[in-house]
């Protein structure tokens, strides 16, 4: 499903958006850069080109394209607080050199799984979430019944809604190693857009219209993750 998206206003009086400073994370968190976010946003490069990555420049590739908003009300402080990496092609570049040393994968393994990652790439748009509620029965953003609504906006407007989410229950020391903004309340995410679901997408510009926003609405307010280019 596609539309023309209208700009997210303050919802309602008393409810705030803005951004935290050192706000969860841990250690990991703190090692990674995430947690704290300027005025200006880091601009990123969507284009399909191979970078040559190290594993070791995983942490600011990650760092790059991860964004990090929250929800605050006057009333109920922090209703929801989120961290999104999209998975672009040069994410999924430094991921897979990140992965290959951690499990020592052979030549060959490691260039089967760069292929499958940038293949998914081109197919979908794909993000992880790291989610933590202050009601934790309203961290359910995979349940149909969720207050939750996610879409994805272009640069032009146009929205597309999410075909697939699904809650991850990963291993600590796999999400301390590739995911560190995870706290001790939070939920993991992966959520998935069709670049073109049965031709509805087939007018979404997605990258090439130079900036993509992870929208997340629900009824009291909402937050925006965006990536803007170069």
């Amino acid at each position: 499903m596609k539309k023309s998206a209208p700009s997210l206003g303050v919802p309602r009086r008393g409810i705030l958006r803005g951004f935290a400073c050192g706000v969860g994370g841990g250690a990991a968190a703190t090692l990674f850069g995430i947690g704290c976010r300027s005025g200006q946003p880091t601009l990123v490069d969507f284009s399909e080109t191979s970078r040559s990555f190290l594993a070791s420049d995983y942490p600011e590739v990650f760092r790059r394209w991860t964004r990090h908003e929250l929800l605050v009300s006057a009333n109920e402080g922090t209703i929801i607080e989120l961290w999104g990496t999209l998975k672009s092609w040069e994410f999924r570049d430094a991921f897979v050199e990140k992965y290959a040393q951690v499990y020592a994968l052979s030549p060959s393994d490691k260039s089967t799984l760069l292929a499958s990652e940038l293949k998914k790439s081109k197919s979908v748009f794909e993000l992880h979430l790291t989610v933590q509620t202050s009601d934790y029965r309203s961290n359910d953003l995979e349940k149909r019944e969720s207050p939750w609504r996610l879409s994805l906006v272009d640069g032009t407007g146009d929205e597309i809604f999410k075909n697939e989410i699904e809650s991850r229950r990963l291993p600590v020391p796999y999400e301390e190693a590739f995911f560190p903004e995870k706290t001790s309340f939070s939920r993991a995410y992966t959520v998935v857009f069709e670049r073109e679901a049965n031709g509805e997408g087939a007018q979404f510009g997605g990258a090439t219209s130079g900036e993509i926003t992870l929208r997340v609405r629900g009824p009291l307010g909402g937050v925006e993750l965006t990536w803007q280019s170069k």
